[in-house]
């Protein structure tokens, strides 16, 4: 499921201004997904507040963010592979900067 070049040129025009990223696994699978922005982590509380909408707010998250491949694709994938969701969820959580360490200080 490897992009060709005219594929990444087109993703990256349509995600103008948007930080993309790629996520592979060693069984083959490529998906490319927008990093979350200020909107989608938002949202993302937003749902996970909502005892109504936090069981699936991360794959909300992963489903948004994703801009390949296209949705049946990817719930091809996740029909197989529904670990993915959270893998891809932490992956993403971690690039729009979970992973970031603070140190607090006191002035």
């Amino acid at each position: 499921m490897a992009l060709t070049e005219t594929q990444i040129a087109q993703l990256k025009t349509d995600n103008a201004g948007r930080e993309l990223v790629t996520l592979s696994s060693k069984s083959g699978i490529e998906i490319v997904a927008k990093v979350p922005g200020l909107v989608e982590m938002a949202e993302l509380r937003n749902r996970l507040n909502d005892k109504a909408k936090s069981g699936g707010a991360m794959e909300w998250l992963v489903r948004s963010c994703v801009v390949f491949p296209s949705r049946e694709q990817l719930n091809e994938i996740l029909q197989r592979k529904p670990v993915l969701i959270e893998k891809m969820y932490q992956k993403l959580e971690a690039e729009a900067g979970g992973a970031e360490e603070l140190e607090l200080g006191k002035l």
